[in-house]
């Protein structure tokens, strides 16, 4: 029994799983929509019946649930119809999208979609709708600013040229030119320009924007099929000017490409660019061979405007050659085209809507068999419910397992989570008693530069006293009896001695005065700068440009900075009189919110600063600074000048 029971429960969780997997697929399908559909535009170009494919895949997976991708959908079928030159079917398919972008509110969408109906009822021939076509457009595009402006102004060109309206269109088409950004929109107005002026018969102007074209391809390293619209104008262009041999090459170099892309409406356009070579040549044979094969392609894309254009052609052909039955054959065919072009064209709509009105039918008749299917399903519902009273105590037996489980395996989760806090914890905890110890190492360190200076200080100060006292005192007294030597024996000699007994002293004199810390609390700390300056500049021709600014609130600085600023200015005009050899040198200390600024430039010989750091003055310059949390940065040029900018903050 037991056994019977375990079966029971293996069998009830592999149903489960099976209903898991299923609702993951069901899942997984609106993601392959999107892959399949989103696919498109990266395949139309290369293998455009696999993006036909693709689309249409995602169409029936969709089965209408999400508008979006119908939309989307429809509207790629509706370009894919109009590159194979299916435009009654691209017309369908574009009204759809249509629709459905309209119900969603997408403006920028709606005139993606008018763009294309415009140039689908161009292929046609009907030049009214692709102008109303445009024109709606226009109107939603400059209301909401859309960048699709300049693709509709281009294309509308296009329409208006094919009517005999060549200045109109160039017009549209500057304006095009203007409001384009794409480098591959500006290539195809640039070749529209091109192909307006010359049906207006201005071929140098057609050839220049030709070119233009050509360089914006080469430049930007466009695809082959922009380069071969361009080329197969210039062919035309090489043609008139009697360059057979390089125009015909072009032409069969473009209809070979095209051949090969399947890209059969371009290549009725190639045949009778061809066609018309030919016949210009007086090869009359590959003429009528090349007009036939482009009326063949027109016929089968669909391509009226092509088609009127090579029965005409051929017809004028047949006709210079006096075959009059010919002649007349295609003059006809063009005649009852051209007449009967909106009569046929009526009649194919009259069979779409018929289409789409059993479309509809049958989409009804499937949503009925739905409610139907709803119906059975309920009444399925009704007669299992006393299977279903069975069933619950299976399921809550087979609940308080899995929740038996599921409260272990959250008891693990919540006991790992704990101990990663943990962890987490005692390493935020670590990383907080080493930014600490960092701190009072980095106090350490600056109470020690401290006391390192102030012992310095004070041994200056006892130095000072002792060469101020004590040699001080015998060099005076030496110079007593020397002068009293002197004074009974005028040896010049002697005299010679006196001097530099009495320069002697007044080193030694001026030494002890600047070892001894100045009392900054008697003057201002510019009136010290000042004098400090002075009195070293004594006998050097150095002139000083001093900038202390605000000399008020430069007054208000502690003691202990002002000491170390005067030291520090100290060390470095000994340098410069010492070392640099300068005529110039700018001091400038400034007094911010938050920092104090000194900058020290001579224009001395400049100095190797990876070498100088090393030297005595310089390391007690750093070491003061330091202790005062400031930084400072040495520039110098060799031969030229050298720099130094210190900032101390002050908060």
């Amino acid at each position: 029994m037991l056994k019977g029971k375990l079966y029971i429960i293996i069998a009830t969780l592999m149903c489960l799983c099976v209903q898991s997997t299923k609702a993951k697929e069901t899942e997984e399908i609106p993601h392959l929509v999107d892959s399949l559909i989103s696919s498109f535009p990266y395949l139309i170009n290369d293998s455009a019946d696999q993006a036909k494919a693709n689309v249409e895949e995602a169409l029936r997976l969709n089965d209408e649930k999400s508008i979006r991708v119908s939309a989307f959908g429809y509207y790629c079928l509706g370009f894919y119809n109009r590159k194979k030159g299916r435009n009654r079917s691209a017309i369908k398919y574009h009204n759809k999208a249509l629709e459905y972008y309209v119900e969603m509110e997408k403006p920028e969408r709606q005139v993606l979609v008018l763009n294309e109906l415009g140039i689908v009822y161009k292929n046609l021939g009907k030049y009214e709708e692709s102008i109303e076509t445009y024109r709606r457009g226009i109107e939603i595009a400059e209301r909401i600013e859309s960048s699709r402006l300049a693709d509709i102004y281009s294309n509308l060109a296009v329409v208006v040229s094919h009517m005999g309206k060549q200045q109109q269109a160039l017009d549209y088409l500057f304006k095009s030119y203007e409001l384009e950004d794409d480098i591959i929109g500006k290539h195809i107005i640039l070749l529209n320009i091109g192909t307006t002026y010359k049906e207006i018969g201005k071929d140098s102007l057609a050839m220049e924007y030709y070119n233009k074209s050509l360089k914006m391809c080469d430049d930007n390293n466009l695809a082959t099929i922009y380069r071969n619209d361009i080329l197969h104008n210039i062919a035309n262009q090489l043609i008139d000017d009697s360059s057979y041999k390089k125009g015909l090459k072009y032409l069969h170099q473009i209809a070979k490409y095209e051949k090969l892309e399947n890209n059969k409406r371009d290549l009725a356009h190639t045949y009778l660019s061809l066609a018309s070579a030919y016949e210009s040549m007086k090869d009359y044979t590959n003429a009528i061979n090349f007009y036939n094969k482009s009326i063949a392609l027109s016929l089968e894309t669909e391509t009226n405007d092509q088609l009127l254009l090579a029965y005409n052609m051929l017809a004028k052909l047949y006709e210079s050659k006096s075959i009059y039955k010919d002649a007349l054959f295609f003059q006809q065919k063009h005649i009852q085209l051209k007449d009967s072009l909106f009569n046929i064209e009526q009649a194919k709509n009259n069979e779409s809507l018929l289409a789409e009105f059993e479309a509809e039918r049958k989409e009804k008749e499937i949503l009925l068999l739905k409610q139907e299917k709803e119906i059975q399903d309920q009444q399925l519902i009704v007669s299992s419910y006393n299977l279903k009273i069975n069933r619950i105590i299976r399921n809550v037996t087979i609940s308080v397992a899995i929740l038996c489980v599921a409260g272990i395996i959250f008891i693990y989760l919540f006991y790992k989570q704990k101990l990663k806090a943990e962890k987490l914890i005692a390493q935020k905890t670590e990383e907080i008693n080493k930014k600490e110890i960092y701190s009072l190492i980095q106090q350490q360190e600056v109470s020690a530069i401290k006391s390192v200076i102030e012992g310095r200080d004070k041994e200056r100060k006892r130095i000072a006293q002792e060469l101020h006292d004590g040699i001080g005192g015998n060099l005076a007294s030496i110079k007593l009896n020397l002068g009293n030597i002197i004074d009974r024996n005028s040896d010049e000699k002697l005299k010679v001695i006196m001097l530099n007994i009495d320069d002697t002293y007044k080193e030694i004199r001026e030494i002890s005065h600047n070892l001894v810390s100045v009392k900054m609390n008697s003057h201002s700390f510019t009136y010290i700068v000042q004098k400090f300056l002075d009195e070293m500049l004594v006998g050097n021709k150095i002139k000083i440009n001093l900038n202390l600014y605000p000399e008020t609130k430069l007054d208000l600085l502690s003691s202990e900075i002002k000491i170390e600023l005067y030291r520090i200015i100290q060390e470095l005009m000994s340098n410069v009189i010492k070392y640099s050899k300068a005529d110039v040198v700018d001091l400038q200390i400034t007094r911010g919110d938050e920092y104090l600024s000194l900058m020290f430039e001579d224009n001395g010989i400049g100095f190797d600063t990876t070498i100088a750091t090393n030297g005595i003055g310089l390391k007690n310059i750093h070491s003061r600074i330091k202790a005062l949390n400031g930084t400072c940065s040495i520039e110098s040029a060799l031969g030229q000048w050298s720099l130094v900018n210190i900032e101390i903050p002050l908060t």
